[in-house]
């Protein structure tokens, strides 16, 4: 790993926000492999073909497989909420759209921080891409969930109004990065939220 530096960290888990950097800066996550719990929690609430009401941005809501309080209901919505930061460093939906989904991540906000300041500046995301590849299915406990996966992302680069490149903003691939989350279950929200994420 090189470099550190929180908001690195926030600005690259973005997938198209940052400098060319890899942050040392990690909460404690779970990148170890992980087996299903044996005794699992009850499925969500919501009864089957029951409506659930929206979450999301219109243009990218969370589906309903990732509000499903099941293993994998969990890691389709660690997935889906990766997926959200590209949407959102496209110019698809607003940096608030994560707020809602993870008010206890401390990185997470940082991630938002950076994506209001990228909007105010007028930039915009070009090419990249992103893989996630689970370990294995999350392990519940309770209201509780662990997600570890490998995270890489593809180079892209940023560019302003003009459409002239950010050579400070844009990044080559990352490579392969142990990662994961720590998710916790939302009654309310009929979702899960990330309570903690760690990429790298």
């Amino acid at each position: 790993m090189i470099n550190s530096g929180s908001d690195d960290v926030a600005r690259r888990w973005t997938m198209r926000l940052s400098v060319a950097v890899v942050a040392a800066v990690l909460l404690s996550g779970c990148s170890e492999e992980q087996e299903a719990s044996e005794s699992l929690p009850p499925a969500s609430s919501a009864a089957p073909g029951e409506d659930l009401p929206s979450l999301g941005p219109d243009s990218f809501p969370v589906p309903p497989d990732a509000r499903e309080k099941t293993p994998e209901g969990a890691l389709a919505f660690a997935e889906y909420y990766l997926q959200l930061g590209i949407e959102i460093g496209s110019g698809n939906a607003p940096p608030e759209a994560l707020g809602q989904l993870s008010a206890s991540c401390d990185l997470c906000q940082q991630v938002i921080s950076s994506l209001k300041q990228d909007v105010a500046a007028g930039y915009r995301h070009v090419g990249g891409s992103m893989t996630f590849a689970e370990y294995a299915l999350p392990r519940l406990d309770g209201d509780a969930a662990e997600v570890g996966f490998v995270y890489s992302q593809s180079a892209y680069k940023v560019v302003d109004a003009d459409g002239q490149e950010v050579p400070s903003r844009s990044a080559p691939a990352t490579g392969e990065l142990q990662s994961g989350m720590f998710l916790e279950w939302r009654d309310d929200l009929r979702s899960w939220t990330v309570d903690s994420l760690t990429i790298g």
